[in-house]
Order: structure tokens, then C-alpha cells, then sequence
């Protein structure tokens, strides 16, 4: 399931006694749930469920979903924990030198002199701008002066290492 889809969010409670759940969305933009007719979760063996969503609403920083097939209370708690996906193919596009973090996690990092500095491990949003995670231990300013190239295909990325950065 996990090469053709992509997580967006994790259901972390359920909200009023007629099905709904709330979901804490793992995008910048919690909008683009609204252009979703539904999501996937999976079922009790990891296998990919499409769920039809019925309505979207907002509360803070969480999503409000109410899936067609979730009813109640009782349903709605069995939804606790899961996380939920979407086709990757089925992504928004986005604007050029703009990435998905799930796209960034896990790349190789080198500097523009060639050493290799470790794998990205985690995106840390700032406000200001995000902050790559380099193999748990060197953390980089995620902006022009410092990311010098980054290569989709080839699961790789070149920064430029500023003073004080190491």
C-alpha cells in the first residue's frame, strides 16, 4: 500500500455521536481536503479501503471529516489511530522548487564539495521556513542559500554549508 499511496493525516478522535472524526492533517494547507471526494484506509489486513466523504469542516488546527459508511459514535471510534491516504497520483501539483516532504524524507545529502552527510530524517516547520533533519544529528535552514539542488529521481540533495551551520 504504501508505494502507490500517500499518508495526509491521522484520525485522532472522533467529534459529536454521528460518525464524524477528527484528523490532524499532515499538509501545509488543511484547504485541500475540501477538493477530496475521499480518502483510503486501511483495513484489518493494511489493504487499501476507499472511504467517500461527505462533509469537511475545520476546527483549529484539525480537520473534521464525515466519511459516507460512518455512522456512529461506535463506528467512528473504530477509526481512532488510523492513518489515511491518498493515490499519490492523485497529489495537487505543485509549484516549481516545491516538494512534498514525503518526497524529501529519506534523501541522501551531500554538500556541493561532495561529502556525503547522511540521509533527510525529519522536516521541522519554523513559520519562517522548514528545517531539514540530516541522520538525527545536523539540522539545515531549508532555503535557496543552502539548498543548492535537489533531484527527485535519484533520491538526492546538494546544499551549500554556511558558516556555523556544522
Amino acid at each position: 500500500m504504501k508505494e502507490e499511496m500517500l499518508a495526509i493525516g491521522e484520525i485522532v478522535a472522533t467529534q459529536g455521536n454521528k460518525g464524524e472524526v477528527r484528523l490532524n492533517p499532515w499538509t501545509d494547507d488543511p484547504r485541500r481536503f475540501e477538493d477530496l471526494t475521499g480518502l483510503y484506509l486501511p483495513d484489518e489486513r493494511g489493504h487499501p479501503v476507499y472511504q467517500e466523504i461527505v462533509e469537511v469542516r475545520y476546527r483549529k488546527s484539525q480537520v473534521l471529516l464525515k466519511f459516507k459508511r460512518c455512522n456512529s459514535i461506535s463506528e467512528a471510534k473504530n477509526l481512532v489511530g488510523t492513518t489515511v491516504y491518498i493515490r499519490k497520483d492523485d497529489r495537487p501539483k505543485l509549484d516549481e522548487d516545491t516538494f512534498f516532504i514525503s518526497d524529501i524524507i529519506g534523501m541522501d545529502v551531500f554538500t556541493d564539495q561532495g561529502d556525503y552527510l547522511g540521509k533527510v530524517t525529519d522536516c521541522i516547520k519554523t513559520g519562517a521556513n522548514d528545517v531539514y533533519e540530516i541522520s538525527g544529528q545536523l539540522l539545515i535552514p531549508a532555503t535557496k542559500e543552502v539548498v543548492q539542488e535537489v533531484e527527485l529521481e535519484r533520491r538526492r540533495m546538494v546544499i551549500h554549508l554556511l558558516e556555523g551551520l556544522i
